[in-house]
């Protein structure tokens, strides 16, 4: 295919210095440059090419004698000027001093000096990016033609960069799965379908809701383009097209985008490799032996059920809203990322871990007040539990911490309900726990004695309004409810505890007078485990109660 011109300022050195410094990159450390999140640093890569790419235009352009380029060098090289100020880099600050003095004088007596010192100072640049070692942008390129793909994958392969290439839309999708991508650039014209159909299936998916897609098509027509803008192309290009300010927007588009590497597409928080760098730089600017550094792992209560119940977009919006609880009452100097689908860990630096405990507290309680609207427009209530230990100068790594953490969640057992916890914590064997709901009071008392006895901790409501919003937020083992009920009759409060994540598949027993079939048949069509008339016998119902609870190990084992 065709570029414009000038696509050959591209190829002048593609590929000895870029292969070069793409491996030294790699291989070499950041000591010289400033240590920030990789997703900073991403962007100041993202800069610094981008200035290469420049300066090898203006090379051209004084070769072939242009005042234009000329202009160009002086505005380039105020902000090398400021580069150099930020690069601790004695070889930049030589170069551009060299070279200031030339820059302004258009004589070709002078050009041969003024292409050496440009090329000193195009090197001192390679050199700050030699020792940066950041994280790579993966770039995947959608272009059914051979000659196309290859071209432009010469182009947009460089330091800090690869590209993988998709000759159709079912092998993008595929490779999407298996690696996500910091920019996506396609063709509309795929041999297996419509480009703008892959365009609309990546904004509808959360991973690559935010990615940013260059179209490159011979598509010209003017309503492809506005449809394609307005599914969520952030850049389109007709073919054939001027590579130079192709390549200016890709690296826009990435420097933009990168400074959110490391950053939850989901809930907007650091990732996991994000939380961890932070967690080496934290140690170093806090050591543990000096100051106090507490970690949190949190995990978001009966998700999975949530999920079941509810569907995938409610319990992420659930995870949402926990995520923005938390960061409302974090300082700024703390950190919360993404460990894996339903846990996160926040850093509290230079923070006790007392201190640390009352913020997940209050956390927690805001959690616990946020109603959701579930199926069907029912509203449920959510919980997360949570691990706090303090950092230890033989912690060296959050891992490590997070590791342990986990296993201290994993003494709780099956009841993770809004507990929060430290590895001193004592955890006592606990009662299995039933949530009684009767209004006779004689009847509540023999049931409250017989399982009492038996080894059971009771809790009793005679009204079903309360004792559903009890239920919001507490969690039973087993429920045993009558049907004639004040506030609300146990029909409808079997209906809200089953939309309740917590008590999907709590065994529920109907202890009650109404004995026709009528009665039988609705009870179980709304989720009762046992039907049971009185008057009854204290010891069957009590063996009834064992047998269930023997069949449902645990009110929430679904969920662990």
């Amino acid at each position: 295919m065709r570029f414009d011109p000038p696509y050959h300022c591209f190829l002048q050195q593609p590929a000895s210095w870029m292969s070069s410094v793409k491996h030294k990159a790699a291989t070499s450390s950041d000591r010289a440059v400033p240590l920030l999140p990789p997703g900073q640093r991403k962007g100041q890569l993202e800069e610094l090419l981008a200035l290469l790419d420049v300066l090898e235009v203006v090379q051209a352009g004084l070769k072939d004698g242009s005042a234009e380029a000329f202009s160009s060098l002086q505005r380039l090289l105020q902000a090398l000027h400021g580069i150099a100020r930020r690069y601790p880099s004695l070889r930049l600050r030589q170069a551009l001093q060299a070279i200031s003095g030339h820059a302004h004088r258009n004589d070709p007596n002078a050009l041969e000096q003024l292409l050496k010192q440009l090329t000193d100072v195009v090197a001192a640049l390679q050199e700050i990016i030699e020792q940066m070692a950041i994280p790579e942008s993966h770039l995947l390129l959608i272009e059914p033609d051979e000659e196309t793909a290859a071209l432009l994958q010469t182009m947009l392969t460089g330091p800090g960069r690869t590209v993988s290439v998709a000759r159709t839309a079912a092998e993008a999708r595929n490779l999407l799965q298996q690696t996500p991508a910091t920019l996506i650039i396609m063709e509309l014209n795929l041999p297996d379908e419509d480009g703008r159909n892959l365009l609309l299936w990546l904004r509808g998916r959360s991973l690559t809701a935010s990615t940013p897609v260059i179209i490159l098509s011979d598509r010209t027509e003017p309503h492809v383009k506005a449809e394609c803008y307005a599914l969520g192309a952030d850049a389109y290009f007709e073919k054939p097209f001027d590579p130079v300010n192709f390549m200016a927007t890709v690296t826009a588009h990435l420097t933009h985008h990168t400074v959110r590497h490391g950053v939850d597409p989901l809930t907007g928080v650091l990732d996991r490799a994000a939380l961890e760098e932070a967690f080496l730089h934290a140690r170093k600017v806090y050591p543990p032996d000096r100051f106090p550094i507490c970690i949190a792992l949190i995990d978001f209560d009966n998700l999975q059920a949530i999920n079941r119940r509810h569907g995938p977009d409610l319990a992420d919006a659930v995870l949402q809203q926990g995520v923005q609880l938390l960061a409302s009452v974090l300082r700024p100097s703390d950190l919360i990322g993404r460990w894996t689908s339903d846990t996160f860990c926040v850093l509290f630096l230079n923070t006790p871990l007392e201190e640390a405990m009352r913020c997940l507290e209050r956390a927690l309680m805001a959690l616990r007040q946020t109603p959701f609207q579930g199926h069907q427009g029912q509203p449920f209530f959510a919980t997360f539990s949570a691990c706090v230990l303090q950092v230890r100068p033989s912690h060296d790594s959050l891992a490590q911490l997070v590791a342990e953490a986990q296993r201290c969640l994993e003494r709780l057992g099956d009841r993770r309900q809004g507990r929060l916890i430290t590895p001193e914590t004592t955890i006592t064997p606990e009662k299995r726990r039933v949530l009684v709901v009767e209004d006779d009071e004689d009847i509540a008392t023999l049931i409250h004695y017989r399982l009492t006895r038996d080894g059971f901790e009771v809790v009793h409501f005679a009204n079903g309004r309360e004792a559903l919003t009890w239920a919001r937020q507490n969690v039973a083992d087993l429920v045993i409810l009558d049907l004639k009920l004040p506030g609300m009759d146990g029909f409808e409060l079997l209906h809200h505890l089953r939309q309740l994540p917590a008590y999907t598949a709590t065994p529920i027993i109907i202890l009650t007078c109404l004995n026709q079939e009528q009665h039988v048949l609705r009870g179980f069509e709304l989720g009762a485990d046992d039907y049971m008339v009185k008057p009854f016998s204290p010891v069957e119902l009590s063996a009834r109660v064992r047998r269930l609870l023997e069949r449902h190990p645990t009110p929430t084992s679904m969920d662990d």
